[in-house]
């Protein structure tokens, strides 16, 4: 039985639309370490609020809860490419990811660097790509 006084409440994080013309994209990962199986999630949506678009995807096989969060990024990207989406926004809680999406390494040997790889190639293709990483309520670290 736990204690209520031992348990910490997380601050509510408010979601904030995109700047106007500009589409907000949503990702996670799901990782369970004793099956090893995994999955991501991706929202997309507008400067409304409203959804434009949805995706999940299972994982036979994972490695970690950063592999599924880099999945989740392949995948948010790709949506965006495969839709011809120009102008995003990436929203991920993972300040790992958003540190390895900026990171230069001539060659990324982490379990996530061909993945990472992948992910810089495409963000290539945006017209603008902003990502900014929240937890809780504090921007932690912008890109762009």
């Amino acid at each position: 039985m736990l204690c209520k006084a031992t348990l910490k409440q997380r601050p509510v994080a408010k979601w904030h639309c995109p700047p106007t013309g500009r589409l907000k994209i949503n990702i996670d990962g799901a990782y369970n370490a004793d099956r090893r199986l995994g999955g991501v999630g991706v929202v997309c949506r507008d400067d409304h609020g409203s959804c434009v678009a949805v995706l999940a995807k299972p994982f036979q096989y994972a490695s970690s809860a950063l592999h599924m969060e880099a999945e989740a990024l392949r995948a948010g990207l790709l949506l965006a490419i495969h839709q011809g989406w120009m102008d995003i926004e990436m929203d991920t809680d993972c300040a790992i990811l958003v540190y390895a999406l900026n990171r230069e390494l001539d060659d990324d040997l982490s379990d996530i660097g061909r993945i990472m790889e992948d992910c810089k190639m495409y963000v290539e293709y945006f017209l603008l790509f902003n990502s900014d990483m929240y937890i809780g309520k504090q921007m932690v670290w912008p890109i762009g």
